[in-house]
């Protein structure tokens, strides 16, 4: 048997009135007084639901969103008098997904991010030449040339799950990162690690000429 300690709500990614939260707060509908009435402890456990940002959301969100980080290049530049059109090689249709199906607001902040912002705004767009692999608009960033890249923040939550391989561009890749610090308070806590053990079955590596022809 276990304990109830809270209550939970939703409201859904896609809600932008801000009276649908009041209404659906457990506390403001009176939906955390009846737990004396039937018997429960206090309830003192408030589960904010989704339809809020990563940092403030229920604990799938809350802990996965800030784990990564996506980077993106620019392939190519459109300038104009007044905005500029940067396209990158992830949108909508990959870890973007989230744009779409949950109205998430990406901004992005260049890697070599030295210069200042300068010029137009920016729009960012997706690889498939979709219109509507629109990823954000009205970006000041410094000037950007095919091969710079673009880093996305808070990317770890409803997105390279979701990622189709729409018009044949590749989901994106995934690298672990760790820094010196962490990896130190890892080492400290957990003690030396172990080096992995060799498979069982070693891969075998083909000339290429021979993997062509097989594919």
């Amino acid at each position: 048997m276990c304990d109830v300690v809270g209550v939970s709500f939703t409201v859904g990614p896609a809600c932008r009135e801000f009276a649908v939260y009041d209404r659906a707060h457990p506390r403001g509908g009176g939906r955390l007084r009846p737990g004396g009435r039937l018997g429960l402890a206090r309830l003192t456990l408030l589960d904010l639901g989704g339809g809020f940002a990563g940092d403030a959301a229920r604990p799938r969100p809350l802990h996965g969103a800030s784990a990564f980080t996506l980077a993106t290049q620019v392939t190519s530049v459109r300038r104009r008098s007044d905005a500029v059109d940067y396209y990158v090689n992830d949108g909508v249709y990959g870890a973007f997904n989230c744009v779409l199906y949950d109205h998430q607001v990406c901004r992005p902040r260049p890697l070599q991010d030295d210069a200042p912002p300068s010029g137009p705004p920016a729009t960012i767009w997706g690889p498939t030449c979709d219109s509507m692999d629109q990823l954000c608009e009205g970006q000041l960033l410094p000037p950007l040339q095919p091969g710079h890249w673009l880093v996305w923040d808070n990317m770890g939550a409803y997105t390279l799950s979701a990622a189709g391989t729409f018009n044949g561009f590749p989901r994106a890749s995934v690298c672990c990162v760790i820094t010196a610090p962490l990896s130190e308070a890892v080492r400290a806590a957990v003690g030396p690690l172990s080096p992995m053990p060799e498979p069982a079955i070693q891969p075998t590596q083909l000339p290429a000429e021979q993997c062509v022809a097989e594919n």
